[in-house]
C-alpha cells in the first residue's frame, strides 16, 4: 500500500529527491508511484488540496509535483497557483492529471501561469505517463493530451447513452419516486450539505428526478439548460470518480457559470449514475452556498451513493418493464430471467428449482444475493468462471465473495476499490477483472438490483468471459503500433518502447545505443522504378535489419525511408559496429529490378540524465554528416 502523509519528507542528499503526488484515486496513484520509483524518486502522497497547500507553503520543495485537478477542499488549480508563488517551473516541474476533459481543456489555457509540463488523462498509457515524467524532470515542456481518445467512438457511445436514456422513459415519468428521493435526502444529510439533486442528462439539458433544498425557481424549471449544467462535465468523465469543486466562484472552469454567479450554489460535487450496461445516465450532486468542505474520503463515498442511486434507477426501469410486459406493450428486453425473478412472491426458496432451470444452460455465470446480501443461488457457470468451489460461494456475503475473488486477481486493491458499495440499499455497477489463476481470464462483473416480490430486493450478478473481446482490442492496439509496410514497430509504438528502455538504462546505469538509418537517394528509386518497387526495397532492408539485431534490440520505422535501431546494453562503439554491419549487408545485396542500393547511418549513445529525444537528435545529426560526407557510410 502507498503511504499517505500529512507532509512530504525532505529529500535525501545525493538522490533524485522526492515527488509529491496529490490525488485520492488509488488506481492512478499506484501507477505513478511505481513509475517514479523506477526513476529513483521517493514518493509522498497527499489526498486533498488543503494538505497539499500546507505542504507546499513551507519546508523543502519536491523535485516534481503530479496533481489531480479535481481535489477536495482546494482544487488542483489553486494548489498549482500556490506552488508557482514559491517555485518556478524550472525548479519544480508539474504534471496535471484529470479524468475530466473540461478541466484539462481549461488547464491548457492557463499553462504559463500554472507551469504545467504535461496534461494527462486518466486513460493515459503507462508509456505516455513515463514519457511525461522523464520530460518534466529533463525540463522539457511538451503538452500531449488525449493521445488515445477516439472521437468517433466517444460520439457513438454518447448516442447509445442518449438512446438508452430515452428508452428508459425516466424523464417522461413525472411521478415522484420514493427510492430516488430517499437517496438524495440521505446523501445531503450524510455530507452535511443543504442541497442535493439527482439529475438525468440529455442533449438539451439536465432534468431533475429528485432533489433536496433547491430554490423554488429551479424546481419550477424542472431542470437546468445544458449551457449552465455542471453535471454534463461529470457525464463526460473517463472514470467513475466524482467531480469536486470546493469553491466554484474561484474555479477557472466554473466561476462564470450562471448558477454560480447568481448565488444558487458555491460548492459542488457530483458522481455519475452508471447503469449496469455501462452508460452514465445521470448525476448525483451535492451543493452548498458556501465552499464545500468535505474531505477526500467523503468525496470518494459520493461514488457509493451514486451507485445506490443508479440501483434505484435500475429498479424503476425494471418496474416499468414488468408493467409494460403485463400490459402487453413491452418495448424493452430485460436480462434473461429478470422478469421471472420479479414475478416471484412469498418464500423465494420455493423458486430455486425455477432458477436452476432458467440459468443452468447459460455460459455466463449468475449469482443471486438476497435482501441481506447473502448468496442464495449460483448457477454452475459462476464457480467455474471464478475458479472457486461452489460450496465456498453459497451462503457467503457479497463482501466475502468479493474478498475471495480478489485473491486471484492481478489488481487486488483496484478490484476491491471498484466493488465498494454502501452497507444497504440497491446497487448498480460494472467492472472488468483479470484473473491470474488457474489461468488468465478476464471477466465482466455486471451487478444490478432485482425485485424479489414480497421478499424484497436482491442483487443479481452476471459474470461474462470477455477475454476474447479484450484480447482483440489488445491486438488492435498492437497493430496500431506496427508498421504495415515493413512489419517493424511504427513510430508511436517505438516511442513508447524507447521510454521504457531509457528508464531501464538510467535505473541500472547501463548503456543504450541508437542507430539512425536512411536509404540513400531513395526518391530516385521511387521515381525510376515506381513506388511498389520502392516499397519492396524498403521492406527487404527492414527485414535485414530486424534479422540482424539481437533479441533485446528492436527496430522502428521512424518515418518514410528512415529506420531506427534501438540497442539496449550497447555503447557507442557497439552501435557503430551494428550500423556498419547493416550498411555492408545492404551494399552487397542485389535488389530485384533495381540492383544495388546503399544506406547511411548516424549513431549515438544515451548520456547520463538525458532523455531519448536528445540522443536521437545526435544520431540524426550524425546521419546528416554521413549524407554530407558522400553517403553509404556510418558516422
Amino acid at each position: 500500500m502507498i503511504p499517505h502523509m500529512g507532509a512530504p519528507p525532505p529529500p535525501t542528499p545525493g538522490t533524485a529527491g522526492f515527488a509529491l503526488l496529490v490525488g485520492s484515486d488509488p488506481r492512478p496513484i499506484a501507477m505513478y508511484s511505481k513509475l517514479l520509483g523506477e526513476v529513483g524518486m521517493r514518493v509522498a502522497v497527499l489526498t486533498d488540496g488543503e494538505v497539499a497547500l500546507r505542504a507546499l507553503s513551507s519546508g523543502d520543495l519536491p523535485r516534481l509535483v503530479i496533481i489531480d485537478l479535481s481535489l477536495a477542499k482546494f482544487d488542483g488549480f489553486a494548489v498549482l497557483a500556490a506552488l508557482r508563488l514559491r517555485a518556478a517551473p524550472e525548479r519544480v516541474p508539474a504534471l496535471a492529471m484529470s479524468a475530466f476533459p473540461t478541466l484539462r481543456k481549461v488547464a491548457r489555457k492557463h499553462l504559463d501561469n500554472l507551469g504545467v509540463s504535461a496534461l494527462l488523462s486518466k486513460t493515459a498509457t503507462r508509456e505516455a505517463v513515463h514519457r511525461a515524467v522523464r520530460r518534466a524532470l529533463a525540463g522539457i515542456r511538451r503538452i500531449e493530451e488525449d493521445e488515445r481518445r477516439d472521437f468517433d467512438t466517444l460520439a457513438k457511445k454518447e448516442r447509445t447513452r442518449l438512446e438508452r436514456l430515452a428508452q428508459s422513459k425516466l424523464i417522461e415519468d413525472l411521478a415522484p419516486q420514493a427510492g430516488l428521493s430517499a437517496v438524495v435526502t440521505k446523501a445531503a444529510g450524510a455530507f452535511g450539505v443543504p442541497m442535493a439533486m439527482l439529475t438525468l442528462v440529455r442533449d438539451d439539458g439536465e432534468w431533475f428526478k429528485a432533489h433536496q433544498g433547491l430554490s423554488p425557481a429551479l424546481i419550477n424549471q424542472r431542470g437546468i439548460p445544458l449551457s449552465a449544467s455542471i453535471s454534463r462535465h461529470v457525464i463526460g468523465a473517463e472514470s467513475d470518480e466524482p467531480l469536486i469543486i470546493p469553491d466554484a466562484t474561484r474555479h477557472p472552469c466554473f466561476n462564470d457559470n450562471p448558477l454560480v454567479k447568481s448565488g444558487a450554489f458555491r460548492g459542488y460535487a457530483g458522481a455519475a449514475l452508471v447503469s449496469p450496461q455501462g452508460d452514465a445516465l445521470g448525476v448525483l450532486s451535492i451543493m452548498d452556498q458556501r465552499p464545500l468542505t468535505i474531505g477526500s474520503a467523503e468525496a470518494s463515498a459520493l461514488v457509493l451513493w451514486a451507485r445506490q442511486a443508479a440501483g434505484e434507477l435500475a429498479l424503476a426501469i425494471g418496474h416499468r418493464q414488468r408493467a409494460s410486459a403485463a400490459a402487453g406493450t413491452a418495448t424493452l428486453v430485460a436480462p434473461s430471467g429478470v422478469h421471472a425473478l420479479g414475478a416471484m412472491q412469498g418464500d423465494l426458496t420455493q423458486s430455486l428449482p425455477l432458477l436452476r432451470t432458467l440459468f443452468a444452460a447459460l455460459d455466463s455465470g449468475v449469482m443471486l444475493f438476497g435482501p441481506d446480501r447473502t448468496l442464495m443461488f449460483a448457477n454452475e457457470a459462476a464457480p467455474e468462471l471464478l475458479a472457486l468451489p461452489a460450496k465456498q460461494l453459497i451462503k457467503q456475503s457479497r463482501e466475502q465473495v468479493v474478498t475471495q475473488v480478489a485473491t486471484m486477481l492481478k489488481d487486488k486493491d483496484g478490484f476491491a476499490y471498484e466493488m465498494r458499495v454502501l452497507p444497504t440499499g440497491p446497487v448498480a455497477l460494472r467492472s472488468d477483472l483479470e484473473l491470474l489463476w488457474p489461468q488468465r481470464r478476464i471477466l465482466r462483473w455486471i451487478e444490478q438490483p432485482v425485485a424479489l416480490g414480497a421478499t424484497g430486493n436482491g442483487q443479481l450478478v452476471v459474470l461474462t468471459d470477455v477475454s476474447a473481446e479484450v484480447d482483440l482490442e489488445t491486438e488492435r492496439e498492437r497493430l496500431a503500433r506496427s508498421d504495415t509496410l515493413t512489419g517493424l514497430t511504427n513510430r508511436r509504438g517505438g516511442e513508447e518502447a524507447i521510454v521504457r528502455e531509457v528508464a531501464r538504462a538510467h535505473r541500472h546505469s547501463t548503456p543504450l545505443g541508437f542507430v539512425y538509418f536512411d536509404l540513400d537517394n531513395f526518391r530516385q528509386v521511387n521515381e525510376t522504378y515506381g513506388y511498389p518497387v520502392g516499397d519492396r526495397v524498403l521492406r527487404e532492408v527492414a527485414t535485414m535489419l530486424a534479422k540482424t539485431l539481437r533479441g533485446g534490440d528492436f527496430a522502428v520505422r521512424w518515418g518514410g525511408e528512415e529506420l531506427l535501431a534501438v540497442l539496449p546494453g550497447t555503447a557507442l562503439d557497439g552501435a557503430q559496429a551494428t550500423g556498419e554491419r547493416i550498411r555492408v549487408m545492404v551494399e552487397k545485396t542485389v535488389f530485384e529490378g533495381v540492383g544495388s542500393v546503399t544506406i547511411s547511418a548516424g549513431c549515438a549513445e544515451l548520456m547520463g540524465g538525458e532523455g531519448s529525444a536528445e540522443a536521437i537528435a545526435r544520431a540524426d545529426y550524425k546521419l546528416y554528416e554521413a549524407k554530407r560526407g558522400g553517403r553509404n557510410c556510418v558516422q
